[in-house]
């Protein structure tokens, strides 16, 4: 499997597992995958700050 093709696939999976609309796309190229990535990730980390968050919460409110 050609390097593109892979990263292609990478990124529509990652779409899928997000649920969002597909907007990687094989012609808008490389860029668009890393963006892609960035993202994904950002998304995760700002979602498992605000789980640490509420946890830190819930043990202050449980003191």
């Amino acid at each position: 499997m050609p390097l593109k093709n892979r990263l292609t696939f990478l990124s529509l999976q990652l779409e899928e597992d997000r649920g969002l609309p597909i907007f990687i796309c094989e012609n808008k190229g490389f860029a668009y995958y890393i963006l892609g990535i960035i993202s994904f990730y950002m998304d995760g980390v700002i979602m498992n700050i605000k789980i640490i968050n509420r946890m830190i919460l819930n043990t202050l409110l449980v003191m």
